[in-house]
């Protein structure tokens, strides 16, 4: 039995930001020290690949890539800073907590008396923002955060 490769595929849109940098730095040090083979791929998965970790942002791109995996029967690991579910996918996560930093956020904002927030600059394309989006709405009703949010 052969070595077992591991892929990693990136988000063209995402390979040049400072967060794709950091997982794959993360990633190929992880790898290395471990003495797991690894390759990186851009467009076509080896046709011997069994294990692929993504490292992606857009919503689309990801989920059609992990659709063509699931299509070769290979579940890829997605490596973001958020997770929005992706319907119809199969595929394991590493991601923040984000659900944990936002409630921190929130907290510390009606701490100080603050009782008015805004959102802005959000990218209806990025996995990450859509995720926080949805964490930041979750909290809308809780006792602790309610407050904050002034529906006009």
């Amino acid at each position: 039995m052969g070595e077992i490769m591991v892929c990693i595929l990136i988000d063209p849109n995402y390979a040049d930001s400072v967060w794709c940098k950091n997982f794959l730095d993360c990633l190929r040090n992880e790898l290395r020290k471990n003495r797991i083979p690894f390759c990186e791929i851009f467009e076509t998965v080896p046709e011997d690949a069994k294990t692929v970790f993504i490292i992606a942002s857009d919503y689309k791109w990801t989920k059609e890539a992990i659709y063509q995996l699931n299509s070769y029967d290979i579940h890829p690991i997605l490596i973001c800073n958020h997770l929005e579910n992706l319907e119809s996918c199969k595929y394991n996560c590493v991601s923040s907590d984000i659900n944990g930093s936002i409630k921190c956020l929130l907290d510390e904002i009606n701490t100080s008396g603050k009782r008015n927030i805004a959102l802005y600059g959000v990218n209806t394309n990025s996995i990450s923002d859509i995720g926080k989006v949805d964490i930041l709405f979750s909290w809308k009703d809780s006792r602790i955060c309610g407050p904050l949010f002034n529906e006009k």
